[in-house]
């Protein structure tokens, strides 16, 4: 259907899911998301459908596209600039004028070109602000009223809904927020206002969050509810100049917030690091800026990636950690989002456990990508993200090309050998019993020793599934049937 395409389109640029709901609320409105719609008045008027006008203007039969005045498409454009936009690059792709993808491209071109609607749209922090924003800065109709912004803000709100599951289950979260004049520091001890460290509603953060859930269901459950604990404790306040305190006072007590009766004070991080230390992972002292760093070395987190996590609160679990992705802030999840319980933590897989292809996700494909990068191959646009997407795809065509092996754009098993052996990694280990080295990739080359269950040997060549060992200072081949690559 459109309404995913269109979605999946914009979440992936925008990555704001108030601001997609706002552009589609407006989409809808214009044109119900039909990437073909002629504006309704100029049917009758032209005495051509959506189909037919398409056609016409598709074939070259009607000549007046650009400048006849009638919205067309998606966003209804109207104008011959963006009309001509619109045109131009159907002829350069090929494609109707009426696509669906290439009138996204044209939309996305546009929003690029103003810089400050999209800014607006990545940083809105509600769905009526995401949809008046595209309504007054962006689509501009001569209507702007308060009427027209509730029934746009009204569409809007049914795709947030429809995609993200709806303000009716918002996310709860906790955290140490700011002191009681909204300073990071100089207030008193203590919480004097009931807000400085308080729970709030989930947001998307302007700095994006990384998101990192408890391997262990138990720990998830102690640092949520020691951040409830925080939260509902009076004498527990924020002061960025005396954020210790909270560990110092807390600590006898075994970090449990709820017994702390002495006022003192925290900030975000620290927070955070009380309630990891009552669910028995005490971490060193940290800061946002390191506070991922520290929390993965720990090894009793698993950092969840992808826009579900990242960019909404449906998958959320009660316990995750959320920190910004740069300097800022970071927060404790208290309530599972809509769609918890239908989620599974994601398998971490190591680069040559999996054949890798286009649409996989994780540290395995980071690590491919940033060891393809070592050998000269360039990711522009999106560097190691940890997403194989075309970028990927096609930098691993590239290295299949140049190793001589079949050129299929999935990351296999012969890929992995011999991206191993262009850097220099990994070990041959014996996998059969007894295996005959021979002095070329073949039987019917001589045998010049035996190798053993268990050994590895440093490696060179692959070839023909034979593999080149260093075998006691002689090079010597043993068969793939009988050795592996080993890390």
């Amino acid at each position: 259907m459109n309404e995913s395409r269109i979605w999946g389109f914009l979440i992936d640029k925008i990555r704001n899911p108030f601001g997609v709901s706002g552009v589609m609320g407006n989409l809808y409105a214009e044109s119900g998301l039909n990437p073909r719609n002629l504006q309704n008045t100029f049917e009758k008027r032209f005495g051509f459908s959506d189909e037919e006008y398409t056609k016409a203007v598709d074939s070259g039969a009607y000549n007046s596209f650009c400048f006849d005045g009638a919205g067309y498409g998606l966003a209804q454009w109207t104008y011959w600039s963006r009309k001509t936009r619109l045109l131009s690059m159907a002829r350069e792709q090929g494609k109707s004028i009426g696509d669906l993808d290439l009138q996204l491209d044209v939309l996305w071109a546009e929003l690029c070109a103003s810089t400050a609607v999209l800014s607006a749209l990545q940083n809105a922090r509600s769905v009526r602000e995401a949809s008046d924003i595209v309504l007054t800065k962006y689509e501009r109709p001569a209507d702007q009223s308060e009427a027209v912004k509730v029934k746009r803000a009204t569409y809007s709100q049914r795709y947030y809904d429809q995609f993200i599951g709806g303000t009716e289950m918002a996310v709860k979260i906790g955290s140490a927020r700011i002191d009681e004049n909204g300073h990071a520091k100089g207030g008193k001890a203590g919480d004097q206002t009931g807000k400085e460290v308080s729970t709030q509603n989930w947001y998307l953060h302007s700095k994006g969050w990384r998101v990192f859930r408890a391997k262990n269901p138990g720990v998830a459950e102690k640092i949520a509810q020691d951040m409830q604990w925080a939260c509902n404790n009076k004498n527990i306040g924020y002061d960025l100049n005396q954020r210790g305190t909270l560990y110092s006072v807390s600590k006898p007590l075994g970090f449990n917030c709820s017994k702390v009766t002495t006022p003192c004070e925290t900030d975000c991080s620290a927070l955070v690091r009380v309630c990891c230390a009552y669910a028995g992972i005490d971490l060193p002292n940290f800061r946002t800026t390191d506070e991922a760093s520290v929390i993965l070395k720990s090894g009793a987190f698993t950092e969840m990636k992808g826009a579900k996590y990242q960019e909404s609160s449906a998958y959320l679990r009660r316990g995750d950690i959320l920190v910004t992705k740069t300097q800022g802030h970071t927060v404790v999840v208290l309530t599972n989002g809509s769609k918890a319980g239908s989620d599974t933590t994601p398998t971490t897989y190591k680069l040559g456990d999996r054949d890798l292809k286009k649409g996989d996700e994780g540290e395995d494909v980071r690590e491919l990508q940033n060891d393809l990068m070592k050998l000269g191959w360039s990711f522009p646009k999106y560097g190691a993200d940890g997403d194989f997407g075309s970028e990927t795809e096609a930098n691993v065509k590239g290295f299949q090309r140049t190793e001589g092996l079949p050129v299929t754009g999935v990351f296999d098993h012969a890929s992995y050998e011999a991206l191993m052996v262009k850097l220099g990694k990994g070990k041959v280990e014996i996998s059969g019993n007894s295996v005959n080295v021979r002095t070329g990739p073949g039987v019917n080359n001589d045998i010049i020793g035996v190798a053993h269950k268990g050994e590895s040997y440093e490696y060179g060549l692959v070839t023909n599934d034979w593999y080149q060992i260093d075998f006691g200072g002689a090079l010597g081949w043993v068969s793939g049937k009988y050795a592996k690559v080993v890390m």
